[in-house]
């Protein structure tokens, strides 16, 4: 049986959020964050995190599920 620790579970949780929200339009860290704290279940397992914390993710996610993102400078906004 895999025991997963808490820490991973809410790592996992972040990415699959962070993809989920991406997938609609491209969106600005702090849009991103904004859409993170209007789901409820979000804020108990507190997936807000830091704008290097979050690079650090969009980099883990395009290793671990093959998806990539952009950041567009004239825009302000990650892009799928």
């Amino acid at each position: 049986m895999l025991l997963i620790t808490m820490a991973v579970h809410q790592i996992i949780k972040r990415y699959i959020s962070i993809i989920s929200i991406l997938r609609r339009r491209p969106m600005s860290y702090d849009e991103i964050q904004r859409e993170i704290t209007q789901d409820h279940s979000s804020i108990e397992e507190d997936l807000l995190t830091s704008q290097r914390t979050f690079q650090r993710d969009i980099k883990n996610i395009a290793t671990i599920y093959d998806v990539f993102y952009a950041f567009m400078y004239y825009s302000n906004k990650w892009k799928k």
